[in-house]
């Protein structure tokens, strides 16, 4: 993991400040939980910060929530639902020294995008924390306990119900609804303009923020 750089392809800012961070996974916390919070850091000084998904196969629960909580001010009710829902299912937020809680927070998916980067996608889309972009995301949720039949075959069972406050169903199957859908090749382009669309709307972002989401389309060079 260490050599993959924890499988963080890119963590950097954008031109006019807008913080990038694609991950291809979300790596053990054991391993990877200082580049992770490196990460999150840097993002600080940002105006706005996007996610890219688009090629994030899941990983560690653990991870996902960690990242998670440096977009709160408070704690929030984290769902996941291959665990029982216990005092641990809420984020550790305030994250100390985290100044992202009040920032604009972009999330692009692809039909490539399953498990723990769904459960990082679908919370943040409860909690009406993030616009995701993109396509509907894989639908890979309930994988359950493995159990050895024999020398050739197993079965997963679930064994737990998590308590899902935010809708009777999760992204199992379904995967998860964008909030703007287009082509994944197009998602950064279209987060420029739905970011633009949300700052004239409410009248309250930065102007260096506004000019640079009117910026993202071309900054697509530099990635």
């Amino acid at each position: 993991m260490k050599q993959q750089n924890c499988t963080f392809e890119k963590v950097e800012l954008l031109p006019r400040n807008i913080g990038y961070f694609k991950l291809n996974s979300f790596p053990d916390p054991e391993v990877c939980r200082v580049a992770a919070m490196a990460a999150m850091t840097y993002f600080n000084h940002a105006d706005a910060v996007i996610f890219d998904l688009r090629d994030n196969r899941g990983g560690s629960p653990e991870m996902v929530q960690l990242i998670g909580a440096y977009l709160f001010d408070h704690p929030e009710y984290w769902y996941n639902p291959r665990e029982n829902t216990t005092e641990q299912s809420w984020t550790r937020s305030p994250v100390p020294g985290s100044e992202l809680a009040d920032k604009p927070v972009f999330v692009l998916t692809s039909a490539r995008t399953a498990s723990g980067a769904e459960q990082f996608s679908y919370d943040l889309k409860m909690l009406k924390r993030a616009t995701l972009i993109g396509e509907t995301t894989a639908g890979a949720a309930h994988s359950g306990v493995f159990h050895r039949l024999d020398d050739h075959f197993g079965m997963g069972i679930p064994e737990v119900k998590a308590i899902n406050p935010y809708s009777t169903n999760d992204w199992a199957e379904t995967g998860v609804e964008p909030d703007v859908n287009v082509k994944s090749a197009d998602a950064l382009d279209a987060a420029g303009k739905t970011g633009e669309k949300q700052a004239t709307k409410k009248n309250n972002l930065s102007p260096r923020f506004r000019c640079g989401l009117r910026s993202l389309a071309s900054a697509t060079e530099f990635l």
